[in-house]
């Protein structure tokens, strides 16, 4: 039997939605889009308004209000508290115009352009005034996540969420305008929050505290929390999607960033309730209508321009302000312009308490599907950039301050890392090349002590055959600190090219050293060193500057040599590569990658 046009069976609306929610993401990641957009992209066609395979019936509508509430709950409990209380001045600054700009120039469009009343052109404006740090890996991925235009765009990322999510809630609590009614409204939302933080607290300790069941039954009593706090949001007149962010907030401290729990809510969240909430927002946008409805196209296009050009004008204000570089600038506004799923949703109470229209809706997809595409476009050029400008920033320093770190866990890429880190380090430089292997603090680091203790033996013996080296007198012996990594306090230089770690108790000062020999300071360079993950930044100079080398490079980080490399060196590294593809060092594809001329 043929099934009818459009889909009401339940088991075949859920098929057909989980083969879009399945297939979409990977669909748009082919076009370098955000998965989210291939979603939102597939509601619009395979909806009433475009194929209509499927209507925005009772089954995807409580679906997808389910996925409203939990995307709002989700805001909450990523909510970064610890950040928020920090309140670095540029982080403050930053948040602030980054909500109040385009808050204001949102608010002038609503009433001016589209003739909005008060209460919707707030919540009109308020659209604009959040945003989500869509591109923050790429800046991790480049090394750049402690800069300060990074770190002000996550503490402001915190107060644009805080003060949109109070928007919300005072323009959709109501219709009324006056005094009165503004003061009402903050009476009932005060009394609601104060009545939240004192009563769900104490049973959240309580619950996590004793007992002790563990997987299932804490991820059920999450959503118990957040439908609990929803539904006393409604009957006390307050939007549900508050509720449900406020739950985020009680929730936030009694959960882990790295526990089971944590896992399986964000689990829940990216890979079923948000998509379908997305999905279900772009059922009820007519892609059609943008182009043939009369406005529709001009208020899409007000929409767009609104949000780049207020985002753009809070991260140019920082460069007078705070004396951030363009690059510095341009990486704010990467991160800040990303409208996602929090603004489809915020959309979404305004189109379905009647405050905003299905144009808005459909000039929200539009902003959400160009702003994704944009932001990581502008944070990936602006990051490199940057890590080009701090590259320039050590331009000045001698060969003597070039140092170069190895992290080695894995034998089998020692040769052709080490064969990598020899070939960059400049010849005149007297600082070895520093191979480290980190032993963390374990039940096994006895045995793990005698494995990096094997691999750095390793290192020696592969240092002293490179070519290069010096003769008999440079395998004279001298001991240093290494501080800075965990598990491993001393290393032993070999003079003149390679470092073994040796992990003791002792710290920095436990070191003997050589009378007559220099001392090599871990303090004193340009040597950042991340142990998590065994990635290792480096700044060298700037004329080929390997930003990480990690082992192995293809599982933890791309390395991107920013700037160019001198002719000489071009051609001993065209004899390292492989044929084709990116280049192979010994042999061996570790994805690198080379940029410059």
């Amino acid at each position: 039997m043929i099934p009818s046009i459009p889909v009401t069976d339940p088991v075949g609306v859920f098929f057909i939605v989980l083969v879009a929610l399945f297939a979409a993401p990977i669909l748009a990641e082919l076009v370098r889009l955000p998965g989210l957009v291939g979603t939102a992209l597939a509601g619009m066609l395979l909806g009433p308004r475009g194929l209509g395979i499927l209507e925005s019936g009772s089954l995807m509508e409580a679906a997808g209000g389910f996925g409203l509430v939990y995307i709002f709950f989700a805001a909450g409990l990523e909510l970064d508290l610890r950040k928020l209380r920090r309140k670095s001045p540029d982080a403050v600054v930053f948040g602030g115009l980054t909500f109040l700009i385009p808050l204001g120039l949102g608010y002038a469009a609503g009433t001016l352009v589209f003739g909005l009343p008060v209460v919707p052109a707030i919540l009109f404006a308020s659209l604009f005034a959040s945003h989500t740090m869509l591109p923050y890996p790429i800046v991790q991925t480049m090394g750049l996540s402690g800069s300060r235009a990074v770190f002000a765009s996550v503490g402001a990322t915190t107060i644009t969420d805080v003060l949109a999510m109070l928007a919300l809630a005072l323009t959709t609590a109501g219709s009324g305008t006056d005094w009165f009614f503004w003061l009402r409204t903050l009476g009932v939302l005060a009394a609601w929050t104060v009545g939240a933080a004192l009563l769900l607290p104490p049973v959240i300790r309580r619950f996590f505290r004793r007992i002790k069941t563990g997987g299932p039954s804490e991820f059920l009593f999450a959503l118990v929390v957040v439908l609990f706090c929803s539904a006393a949001a409604g009957l006390a007149g307050i939007q549900p999607a508050v509720g449900a962010f406020a739950a985020g907030i009680l929730l936030n401290r009694h959960i882990p960033e790295r526990s089971g729990l944590m896992y399986m809510l964000r689990f829940a969240g990216d890979a079923l309730f948000i998509p379908l909430c997305v999905f279900y927002i772009g059922m009820l946008v007519d892609a059609t209508g943008l182009v043939t409805i009369p406005g529709t196209a001009m208020l899409a296009a007000v929409m767009l321009g609104v949000v780049l050009v207020s985002k753009y004008a809070s991260s140019l204000i920082l460069k007078p302000l705070f004396g951030f570089s363009l690059g510095e600038v341009n990486i704010s506004f990467g991160l800040s312009v990303n409208q996602t799923a929090s603004t489809l949703a915020a959309a979404l109470v305004g189109y379905r308490l009647g405050l905003l229209g299905e144009t808005v809706l459909g000039g929200t997809v539009v902003m959400f599907i160009v702003t994704c595409a944009l932001g990581p476009f502008v944070t990936r050029r602006a990051a490199g950039a940057l890590a080009v400008e701090s590259a320039r920033g050590i331009e000045g320093r001698s060969p003597a301050d070039e140092r170069i770190l190895i992290a080695v866990s894995n034998p089998g890429t020692l040769r052709p890392l080490a064969d990598f880190a020899f070939l960059m380090r400049d010849p005149k430089s007297p600082e070895p090349v520093l191979p480290v292997c980190v032993v963390q603090d374990s039940p096994d680091a006895d045995r793990d002590l005698e494995q990096a203790e094997t691999i750095l033996a390793q290192a020696i013996a592969q240092g002293a055959n490179h070519q290069g080296l010096q003769d008999d007198h440079a395998q004279q012996d001298r001991v240093a600190g290494a501080h800075g990594l965990q598990g491993a306090e001393v290393a032993k230089v070999l003079e003149g090219e390679i470092v073994e770690g040796l992990t003791g108790d002792g710290g920095p000062d436990e070191k003997a050293q050589h009378d007559g020999d220099p001392e090599i300071d871990g303090d004193t360079g340009a040597l950042h060193i991340i142990v998590e993950g065994q990635i290792f930044e480096i700044l060298s100079r700037v004329g080929c500057q390997p930003r990480a080398l990690a082992d192995p490079i293809s599982e933890t980080l791309r390395l991107d040599l920013v700037g160019s490399l001198d002719e000489n060196k071009r051609e001993q590294l065209a004899l390292l590569r492989g044929e084709g593809g990116s280049p192979a060092v010994g042999g061996v594809d570790h994805g690198l990658r080379l940029k410059g001329p």
